[in-house]
């Protein structure tokens, strides 16, 4: 092969890879988890032992760890965390893992009729109560009201518990 073609398919590997349509998913977990303020887990058992310490739910971002593109975990985080707002709100209300659901103890978050195509929110109340579970939104505007209801849920169940 000549320079030029090897130049040219350096550039359009470079050009997938910054436009997310090709890469790695670890290294979009790791993306991931720079946007999100504060302490991020990657291990479900550390997330629910901190929830209990704490008395705070835990923040789950559910994905399909098996490949990049199954759970288009870059594109939803990139969007869902856009805002300091939303960041701030999730990072002081709740504990905030993102977990793929290979790992263990981790499918019972994601409802056997829905396939992980999209990322999970899930809000774990300390003692392992699901309080919310559905697919991430990118909207910004319904983000920032997502993330309002999920403080809010969480409040609400936090007043009624003691």
């Amino acid at each position: 092969m000549s320079k030029i073609h090897n130049r040219f398919l350096a550039f359009i590997w470079c050009l997938l890879v910054s436009v997310g349509l090709y890469g790695d998913a670890k290294n979009d977990v790791t993306e991931s988890r720079k946007r999100m303020k504060g302490k991020v887990t990657n291990k479900l058992n550390e997330a629910l032992k901190m929830s209990k310490k704490k008395n705070k739910a835990v923040f789950l971002i559910l994905y399909d760890g098996r490949g990049k593109d199954l759970s288009k975990i870059d594109y939803y985080t990139r969007w869902f965390f856009s805002t300091e707002t939303v960041q701030d709100k999730i990072a002081e209300t709740f504990i905030q893992a993102i977990i793929p659901v290979q790992q263990k103890g981790a499918s019972k978050y994601k409802p056997e009729d829905v396939p992980l195509d999209h990322c999970r929110i899930v809000i774990i109340a300390p003692g392992d109560k699901v309080l919310f579970n559905e697919n991430m939104v990118t909207n910004p505007t319904a983000v920032s009201k997502l993330a309002t209801s999920l403080v809010k849920l969480w409040r609400d169940h936090e007043g009624k518990a003691k």
